[in-house]
């Protein structure tokens, strides 16, 4: 297992301190004409890298985008990286992408693919997906790109032959004979989630990542006397590819209610209907849809009213 994408936020008061950091810890920054993720500045770090800033919104801190080039290039382990980012620089991640390779032939595409068509799978993930490409690519997908946890399981060995044609880099006779990845990508609080879970358990930490992936994909054998699919028998390969281990869950924390969020949303999103209703129906009746909405709500929120005080 290997960390093949990074992206993290820094929200600092100067964001200036932390381009200097940055600087330090990866070299010049190419500033760029553009910016970009909402922010109108940007540049260039470790080839491929990004990092993004405002003047206009000095609040957005400092984003940093680091794909798989850009971290190798960098030259730095993943564990330090990860550790610097976010126990030292009290970075939040929004994206994070897990990857594990089958170099042995333990994965076969086709009994994959088999699988997921006839649904003997036990995942989290309600929908997949099976993209193809006219150069014989197939990309198998579990999830929504836009959630905070997405698979991909495709065929690398034949990306890599399909790029070494403009990438005169890539030594095609170095490739290994057959070469599936599975890459797992979190974000937001998933991410920030699991970064937290690896860095406490670095030792281990490919069984860690294993065991998260067994507990939201579980392949199975088919077993016609079982309607429950969670009883049937995990399929021997899928086993094999993980190494034996056991479920695990990725667990985030709850998310907290903000009155100051609510506060903005009321205000933004609520107040012009408020007043509507006011012109239309008069003082009273809006304090009396009040009154209601607050005894519907009655017993719940006590913690935006104690954040409040």
């Amino acid at each position: 297992m290997y960390i093949d994408w990074i992206s993290v936020t820094f929200k600092v008061d100067d964001y200036t301190d932390m381009l200097a950091k940055l600087e330090q810890l990866c070299g010049e920054i190419v500033v760029l004409e553009y910016g970009g993720r909402g922010y109108d500045c940007s540049g260039v770090v470790w080839g491929s890298g990004r990092v993004y800033w405002s003047d206009k919104r000095p609040e957005m801190g400092v984003h940093v985008s680091l794909p798989s080039g850009a971290l190798a290039q960098s030259g730095k382990n993943s564990d330090y990286l990860l550790s610097l980012f976010r126990q030292q620089w009290g970075g939040k991640f929004t994206r994070l992408d897990l990857a594990m390779d089958d170099v042995m032939g333990v994965l076969n595409l086709d009994t994959v693919i088999g699988c997921a068509r006839s649904r003997w799978y036990v995942s989290r993930w309600k929908q997949w997906q099976l993209n193809e490409n006219s150069l014989g690519g197939r990309t198998l997908t579990f999830g929504s790109r836009s959630s905070e946890s997405y698979l991909r399981i495709y065929d690398k060995r034949l990306e890599q032959i399909i790029k070494s044609e403009k990438d005169t880099s890539i030594d095609v006779s170095c490739l290994p004979d057959v070469w599936t990845r599975v890459e797992l990508e979190l974000k937001d609080d998933r991410a920030t989630a699991a970064v937290d879970g690896i860095l406490e358990h670095f030792e281990n930490v490919g069984e860690i990542v294993s065991g998260w992936l067994y507990s939201m994909l579980d392949f199975k054998i088919e077993n016609l006397s079982d309607e429950n699919k969670s009883r049937w028998d995990t399929s021997e390969w899928w086993v094999q590819f993980l190494g034996f281990v056991q479920k695990m869950k990725l667990v985030t924390p709850k998310k907290v209610p903000s009155f100051d969020k609510l506060y903005e949303w009321v205000v933004s999103q609520v107040a012009p209907s408020l007043f509507v209703l006011k012109k239309v129906l008069g003082v009273c009746e809006l304090e009396r849809i009040v009154d209601e909405g607050r005894e519907r709500l009655r017993g719940r929120h006590f913690s935006l009213i104690a954040a409040r005080r």
